[in-house]
């Protein structure tokens, strides 16, 4: 079973909130105090070193910051977070379409 991406979470002291998602592209809201921005990522299954069990856990993830520009953009505007989304999402599907 794999551990679905948290839709809220707290990260140096800013607050993260899941404004939409499709398949593996989703759009966050990242807020401090009164500022807010937005980031438009990639989720990639992941996985744990086996644990005291022996079972590996999976896991969706946030891309790290070495993964930037690859996983993860910054957007000022939930329009541009949009757009970047759906770049994204046609981006996939075109390619897919290729390989077929």
């Amino acid at each position: 079973m794999i551990k679905p991406l948290k839709t809220s979470f707290r990260h140096d002291k800013y607050d993260f909130v899941m404004v939409s998602r499709q398949n593996n592209v989703a759009v966050f809201r990242k807020t401090k105090d009164s500022h807010s921005s937005y980031e438009v990522i990639i989720v990639r299954q992941k996985s744990n070193p086996s644990s005291k069990l022996g079972i590996r856990e999976h896991y969706e993830a946030y891309p790290v910051s070495e993964e930037w520009g690859i996983y993860g953009w910054s957007c000022t505007t939930l329009e541009r977070a949009n757009e970047k989304m759906q770049e994204l999402l046609d981006d996939r599907f075109s390619q897919k379409v290729a390989s077929l």
